[in-house]
């Protein structure tokens, strides 16, 4: 019998077929050296600009006054719809009085902290780049993440080179976890070194100096971090979506036996959310709750814009994520062993 680490050698080589890791390693540093050039003629552009972030002049106090007035005023006539739904004008309100009365309490200058989720891309730092960087990567590593699943699970079945391997005598758990192993480690290194490159390049660009990082919760709880821990948070939850994201790919891949199907139903589901969508269509709350990619945005919960739906938080996103992620590994691997020669 095929022992374990002979077949994630074998998925390993294959993930590499026709040089596929060299070419996304090349994809990935023309994108973060084209983003850092681009950010470098922007800052020239823009060097006197103060867009994004928690700036602007005045007292603290006067600001603090007005977003209280607006926000009465929000509240005072919302729509029956804004009041079933998540209104993001009313979120985004909240939170900047959050943030200001906090800044204001601890005699912080405004203008001396960024906040996550607010036009950081025009703040010209290494926190500002990497994460406008990384944001990018994370999206061609979704795509790879679907195709790559969807080659060692559909497109072997479809061309019967899974129906061969399955003549020998081979433990099916154990082929399918180094199938999206091979995968996971392989993005996870990307994403890594994705993230160093964009980090380093930040720094010679725009320097080794950032301002502290504002992280809010639920638009009432604040969290002051240096700007590399917020990117050292970030980059770990960017490292559970991509498990997550690999995951969800092969419990798709699992429910069909064409390749293409399977791209086209995987591609689709990164690139819409189902839960939001409902929510919004149905004009109903909390169905969205039960939504897959929303959950799994862990750090939407420290955005000044806010999670997609009322109510929901960090501690509420966590578990529902950890379900959806048991189901799909255990129907995968139920669906994969039923699979036949």
């Amino acid at each position: 019998m095929t022992g374990f680490k002979d077949m994630f050698s074998c998925e390993m080589y294959k993930v590499n077929r026709k040089k596929t890791l060299l070419k996304l390693a090349i994809a990935l540093v023309v994108i973060i050296i084209a983003t850092a050039v681009f950010s470098a003629i922007l800052k020239g552009v823009l060097k006197d600009s103060s867009i994004g972030g928690v700036n602007g002049a005045g007292g603290s106090a006067a600001v603090i006054e007005s977003l209280k007035n607006q926000i009465s005023a929000f509240e005072e006539n919302q729509t029956w719809l804004n009041k079933l739904l998540p209104d993001k004008t009313l979120y985004g309100l909240k939170s900047q009085l959050t943030m200001y009365e906090y800044l204001n309490e601890n005699g912080i200058a405004p203008n001396g902290v960024t906040t996550y989720g607010v036009g950081n891309m025009f703040e010209f730092n290494f926190y500002a780049f990497t994460e406008t960087s990384m944001s990018t990567v994370m999206s061609i590593l979704l795509i790879f993440i679907v195709v790559a699943c969807c080659r060692a699970t559909t497109g072997e079945y479809s061309s019967g080179a899974l129906k061969m391997q399955f003549i020998r005598p081979i433990n099916k758990n154990k082929f399918f976890t180094a199938k999206w192993l091979s995968v996971f480690l392989v993005a996870e290194a990307f994403l890594i070194a994705s993230f160093i490159l964009s980090f380093l390049l930040g720094v010679i660009v725009f320097g080794a100096t950032a301002p502290k990082v504002l992280l809010l919760m639920r638009a009432k709880d604040v969290f002051m971090t240096s700007a590399l821990g917020a990117l050292m948070l970030g980059l770990f939850f960017k490292s559970i979506t991509i498990f997550m994201i690999v995951q969800a790919s092969m419990f798709i891949c699992s429910l069909c036996k064409t390749n293409n199907k399977a791209l086209v139903l995987g591609l689709v589901f990164i690139g819409f959310d189902v839960g939001l969508l409902a929510e919004q269509l149905l004009a109903v709350g909390y169905v969205g709750y039960v939504g897959f990619l929303s959950n799994l945005d862990w750090m939407s919960a420290f955005s000044a814009t806010g999670p997609a739906f009322k109510g929901m938080s960090l501690w509420t996103m966590i578990p529902i994520t950890l379900i959806w992620g048991a189901a799909f590994m255990y129907i995968s691997y139920k669906r994969f062993n039923k699979l036949e020669v």
